[in-house]
């Protein structure tokens, strides 16, 4: 029936403008989120777990202004690229120019696939972390009942009861420096008897 095909044609070519592969294609991934990016006017929620101080320079820094931008991350991105510090800095250098960014830091294993939610109407889902999207075969899907998705996900990482970055650093910072005193209490001790064979 022709008639048939021609509507099939027509979803099919629908369903083609949602999903977009990407293999040893970086730069033009890249490109693609950030036109993504773009089109979110109020509001952007970006959950990637491995979002760090270079993603955030990679797409963060020509944004619309006057938007809210909430990133959900873990610390395994500041392993990966630069330090939980070096990422606040970057983040504060980026809310001057007109761009409110909220950021907490997930514990490591709670989060796994990547979002990106525009003005809290359109989600999209990715298939590897954002700054690495397009190295090796890769596939974006705006996903098709966003509402659902987007409750799901709320529901979810206010579930987390996660730290803000800021809270992260100073929680983190403190155990630092109470686990360096310890190991400069016990090398007074072990230090003797290193020196003395």
């Amino acid at each position: 029936n022709v008639r048939t095909s021609i509507s099939l044609s027509r979803e099919h070519k629908e369903e083609a403008k949602d999903q977009h592969f990407f293999y040893r294609q970086g730069g033009v991934a890249e490109k693609f989120l950030r036109e993504i990016m773009l089109t979110a006017f109020k509001h952007l929620t970006i959950i990637d777990p491995y979002f760090s101080e270079d993603t955030a320079k990679m797409f963060l820094a020509n944004l619309n202004h006057d938007i809210d931008v909430d990133v959900i991350c873990t610390a395994d991105g500041f392993k990966t690229s630069g330090t939980a510090e070096s990422f606040q800095k970057t983040l504060d250098a980026l809310k001057s120019s007109d761009c409110r960014i909220n950021t907490i830091v997930a514990g490591n294993g709670q989060l796994h696939d990547r979002f990106l939610v525009i003005d809290d109407e359109e989600v999209w889902m990715l298939g590897s972390s954002m700054k690495t999207l397009g190295d090796s075969l890769s596939v974006i899907v705006k996903l098709k009942d966003p509402v659902t998705v987007i409750r799901h996900l709320s529901d979810v990482v206010s579930s987390f009861n996660a730290p803000s970055l800021e809270d992260w650093i100073r929680k983190n910072s403190i155990c630092l420096t109470k686990t360096s005193k310890v190991f400069r209490y016990l090398f007074r001790f072990i230090k003797p008897m290193l020196y003395s064979r």
